[in-house]
């Protein structure tokens, strides 16, 4: 698990500008965090591939697994950080998913027998 998704959805009606201006704030907010590797920033479109002036998104990779041993370097951890740091960002709704840990299993990881 080393990809963190972040979706960003302005108001309905907001200019590609103001969504962009939205995107930087998050980027100031999340780019110092020390799981980061690196990560991309898009303005006008979703995780989903909707294409809105009022959308943008983040693709986090995050460090590798041998240089996240400590504690809170887990995946669950960065995306509680990552609401942590972006939830007073009062003009956008702002939603972190993971990458699947098996295709076609969905973004849950885990199981119960």
């Amino acid at each position: 698990m080393g990809t963190v998704f972040i979706n960003v959805q302005a108001s309905p009606g907001s200019s590609l500008q103001q969504t962009y201006h939205i995107l930087k704030e998050v980027e100031e907010r999340i780019k110092d965090l020390p799981q980061l590797r690196i990560y991309s920033l898009i303005a006008g479109n979703s995780n989903n591939f909707e294409q809105s002036s009022s959308n943008g998104n983040f693709t986090l990779k995050l460090k590798k697994w041998g240089e996240r041993k400590g504690e809170g370097d887990d995946v669950q951890s960065v995306v509680e950080e990552i609401y942590r740091r972006t939830a007073d960002i009062a003009n956008a709704k702002i939603q972190v998913n993971t990458q699947n840990m098996l295709p076609g299993f969905g973004r849950i990881n885990g199981f119960e027998l």
